[in-house]
């Protein structure tokens, strides 16, 4: 899980996470989390691995903020428009969880119980009003994109989503993604697109204009042998 660690509300992480990780290295013989991006990397008790997601500040205007996108992206957004696609929100996130499995999910081999804590962390999402569900699709009526985003405390994050060769063609995600944008834009409310170290994503993250922020995945093992070795 990305973005652990302190959460703090009337002081700075950085004045309490040193106490932080004192605290959690004694009382735990093997730690593996990924703090958030608050969280720096001075403190040298455990093992850092550096991490990238990307980040969107929407408190602009829609016009500077479309003026950031890449060439690609502006292009892909117009060409949804004129293909006449059209979104839905509130749709059952089934049909995105199904439309994942079917394309990208063929490739990463998740585990059904992956899913199914995907499943029961969206339906407390939407029983608690924070999660945006929104689905995409052809002028057809053929459904091809879908997403979910959670918002909380000025943040909304870019949970999950999925596409088919169709919405790659029509520019469908793009499309979704600007009209989140334009839908939130003027507030203070930052959009993490939650990732990523792979190159690929992280030029579509980036190409929305979104900075690249750091965290950092912590690691020890002070487990007794021979368990040591085998939980690495």
């Amino acid at each position: 899980t990305q973005q652990l660690g302190l959460f703090t509300q009337y002081h700075a992480v950085s004045d309490l996470e040193q106490l932080f990780l004192d605290t959690i290295a004694s009382d735990y013989k093997y730690i593996d989390i990924q703090l958030n991006t608050y969280h720096s990397n001075r403190q040298r008790t455990f093992d850092f691995h550096e991490k990238h997601t990307y980040e969107l500040s929407l408190n602009d205007t829609h016009e500077n903020l479309f003026k950031a996108y890449s060439t690609n992206h502006k292009r892909n957004c117009k060409k949804a428009i004129k293909q006449e696609v059209s979104v839905e929100i509130n749709i059952d996130p089934e049909k995105i969880i199904s439309l994942y499995k079917e394309n990208q999910g063929k490739f990463l081999k998740h585990s059904e119980k992956e899913y199914e804590v995907l499943r029961k962390v969206i339906k407390v999402c939407q029983s608690k009003n924070i999660a945006h569900v929104v689905g995409g699709y052809t002028s057809d009526g053929e459904f091809c994109a879908g997403a979910v985003l959670v918002r909380s405390h000025r943040k909304s994050i870019f949970l999950f989503s999925a596409t088919n060769p169709l919405a790659r063609e029509n520019g469908l995600m793009h499309y979704i993604i600007n009209q989140y944008v334009q839908e939130n834009c003027g507030e203070k409310l930052v959009l993490d697109f939650e990732g990523s170290n792979e190159e690929s994503l992280a030029r579509f993250y980036s190409g929305f204009g979104a900075q690249c922020k750091k965290y950092y995945r912590i690691q020890k093992n002070n487990l007794p042998w021979p368990v040591k070795i085998l939980k690495k």
